[in-house]
């Protein structure tokens, strides 16, 4: 078992400055500094109890205390804005492993997950923000799975189901400031949301010398509830978007797919070592990544969608027998594949369809020879 108390403290200073997208006027300027603060203190404990030589049963609670405050200053406007908030919850897991024999066991568990409130600190904050902070997220886990060693250890599979129903899901979001025209991230509560899958991770030693790993997760996460979104740029009442008296362009998101949530992602990696003197060993390696398309947009905007793509990564090199010295030959993304890690849509920005795009390092091939000494 272990038993304790936690507290934490946490203070953040943001300011933001940003000139005029216009010269000689206030359009998109932003100037502001921010200051949000987080105080929690919890008790927690957990225990696992042996039933029986094959049977164990784990429980634990947390009973957490959490504020939150918030500071705003905006030399724009001359606005001034302050705001805090407390909550407190209890939250638990459950979990229950039968040891089929030395080799394989099974397991279910449960487990009420907790994320608290937070501060939206944007340009276009204000009172109403700063009285009303993002709400908790709560989410309720469960899982089912196996793990085993095979064919005298040569074999170990780890495959699992799992389904997590979110309420109050914390997702973040671009939208578009209606009074500077402004590209700004929002934090906001999805309202409901279900993701469920199958995770299988499989590692072989095809001989003394060769190791296969793969890995392969298919997910469902689907958008259940959020009839309050905003509508893409774009978006016509035929796909759905419709004007509400108070909070304007707004869609009904439920049974929609959560945004950069790939369906199927799949890893494949072989590690081939051989022996080269007394002193050193050599290695040579290949890592294959792939995975399905992705909506980067929450709004389900069409133009922010990016298609399937695989990475392959080489190396090679030679490492002495102590792990003193390491000397790595590479090249990174090896097939040239590019793509992106985010694409917002600035249509309405420059009243063009206009993309931004934000590129990885890795989204070229990249060699190069990597030099290791452990001391």
């Amino acid at each position: 078992y272990v038993a304790g108390l936690w507290y934490s403290q946490s203070d953040y200073d943001r300011g933001f400055v940003r000139k005029p997208l216009i010269p000689g006027t206030t359009v998109a300027k932003s100037d502001w500094l921010a200051y949000a603060g987080n105080e929690a203190l919890s008790v927690f404990g957990q225990g696992t109890l042996k039933l029986s030589e094959q049977l164990n049963v784990t429980a634990g609670l947390r009973y957490q205390m959490e504020d939150v405050e918030v500071q705003f200053d905006n030399a724009v406007n001359g606005g001034a804005f302050a705001g805090s908030d407390d909550d407190s919850v209890m939250v638990g897991r459950a979990a229950v492993q039968y040891f089929v024999n030395d080799d394989v066991m099974l397991y279910a568990s449960y487990a009420r997950g907790y994320k608290g409130q937070a501060y939206n600190t944007t340009s276009s904050f204000n009172q109403f923000q700063a009285d009303n902070p993002v709400s908790t997220e709560d989410s309720d886990a469960y899982e089912v799975g196996i793990k085993g060693d095979f064919m005298d250890g040569r074999l170990r599979v780890n495959a699992n189901y799992f389904l997590v129903n979110y309420t109050g899901f914390q997702a973040q979001s671009g939208i578009i400031d209606p009074n500077t025209g402004a590209v700004e991230l929002s934090l906001d509560n999805v309202g409901e949301l279900e993701t469920s899958g199958v995770e299988l991770d499989v590692t072989a030693l095809l001989s003394d010398n060769l190791l296969l790993n793969v890995g392969a997760s298919w997910t469902d996460a689907t958008i259940e509830e959020f009839g309050t979104a905003q509508c893409y740029n774009g978006q016509t009442a035929a796909q759905g978007c419709i004007t509400d008296p108070e909070l304007g362009s707004i869609q009904d998101l439920a049974g929609k797919p959560l945004n950069n949530s790939p369906d199927l992602k799949v890893v494949v990696g072989l590690d081939y070592g051989f022996n080269v003197d007394e002193k050193f060993d050599g290695f040579m390696r290949a890592h294959y990544q792939w995975q399905d398309e992705v909506n980067f947009s929450l709004t389900q905007d069409p133009l922010t969608v990016l298609g399937s793509y695989g990475i392959l990564n080489l190396s090679a090199g030679v490492e002495s027998t102590d792990g003193r010295y390491t000397v790595t030959a590479f090249v990174n993304n090896a097939l040239d594949e590019f793509y992106v890690t985010a694409l917002p849509n600035l249509s309405s920005l420059y009243g063009a369809t206009a993309l931004s795009q934000i590129v990885p390092r890795n989204a070229e091939r990249i060699m190069g020879v990597r030099l290791k000494y452990n001391f």
